[in-house]
């Protein structure tokens, strides 16, 4: 398809080779700063004429355009692309589909569920994408650009996407604070933060090979006070008060949990 992109961060970044390399032809990239939209699709191999400032340049024969901008910024972006006849989509999962309600096209949603870094390499296959259409043309649409980038998509209305990406939040973005806390720890001991990996993939790994309950190990899990009360001592302020939620949150489970029968002997 003829596909245009609106916005030129991570997720932008990463779509547009998603893109290319199913086959798409991106015609236009739109951005708030004309010179970083230039340098953004130089970047990414495209032709500086695809770079365009104004959204009345975006060309008329492109088929869909990928809003991929912050959340704040979706409403103004869709309120600036009132006339195009093609697919509008955003790719937010906590912005609804009615934020393009104003639009005369069709649109919808196309949520990838990943984080996504500049020059990261990532296999866009494996990503699954969440998509939602305001009628049976702009869902096919978006479908059909969803699944020739990978084959795990899923319809998913605005209520229950937003749950999705609370649930991304916290096995994201909470997680890695956590291990940004862990590695501030193993820094102070003189070891390098490698030492922890071996550690992180195993967590992951049981995680998904066991289930979370089941892979749940730790003295809060076994009702080790006097270990967590060692704990608390060596912490101050903010990181003391997310070991105390979280040592909380973990004992809770299990002294309340019928589920969880782990023998927590052997437990780290």
């Amino acid at each position: 398809m003829r596909v245009s992109i609106v916005g030129t961060g991570n997720v932008a970044w990463h779509l547009v080779r998603a893109l290319r390399q199913a086959g798409h032809d991106i015609v236009a990239v739109a951005g708030r700063d004309l010179e970083k939209t230039r340098s953004f699709i130089v970047e990414a191999g495209l032709p500086e004429s695809a770079a365009v400032m104004s959204f009345a340049d975006i060309p008329e024969n492109a088929e869909i355009v990928i809003i991929a901008v912050s959340d704040k910024g979706i409403s103004d972006v869709a309120s600036r692309l009132s006339g195009f006849k093609g697919v509008v989509c955003h790719t937010a999962a906590s912005v609804e589909i009615d934020a393009l309600k104003n639009l005369k096209s069709g649109y919808g949603v196309l949520y990838p569920l990943q984080t996504f870094t500049k020059g990261r390499t990532l296999d866009y296959s494996n990503i699954p994408f969440f998509i939602e259409g305001s009628d049976g043309n702009a869902l096919s649409v978006i479908e059909s650009v969803a699944r020739s980038i990978s084959p795990k998509v899923a319809h998913l209305d605005s209520k229950n996407r937003k749950f999705l990406h609370l649930a991304g939040v916290q096995a994201c973005n909470f997680v890695n604070a956590l291990v940004m806390m862990a590695k501030e720890t193993v820094d102070k001991t003189g070891s390098q933060f490698e030492i922890l990996r071996p550690l992180i993939m195993e967590t992951v790994s049981k995680a998904f090979s066991l289930t979370p309950e089941i892979a749940q190990t730790g003295p809060a899990a076994r009702g080790d006070r006097e270990t967590i009360d060692k704990h608390l001592q060596m912490l101050q302020g903010s990181e003391q008060q997310t070991y105390k939620d979280i040592t909380a949150y973990i004992s809770k489970k299990f002294n309340h949990s019928s589920q969880a029968k782990i023998d927590h002997s052997n437990n780290e």
